[in-house]
């Protein structure tokens, strides 16, 4: 939840996903904490190989950093 909305609970009644088409390098699920919307890139294979993707990028420590300029 923290990376979706910046909070540690829940405060939405629901969160909204979108499919981008992001490929490569540029494949990255895109969370906007204005409102609750996931952007989740449609190139993945299966449901596994987001999973294993999305759990690498969580583990990076840059995941919860803001860096707004």
């Amino acid at each position: 939840m923290r990376f979706l909305t910046g909070s540690d609970v829940l405060t939405e009644n629901s969160i909204g996903i979108s499919f981008t088409n992001l490929d490569g390098f540029e494949r990255r699920p895109v969370a906007r904490t204005c409102w609750p919307l996931l952007e989740l890139p449609s190139s993945y294979e299966s449901y596994p190989a987001l999973a294993e993707e999305f759990t690498s990028i969580m583990r990076e420590e840059m995941a919860w950093s803001f860096n707004i300029v």
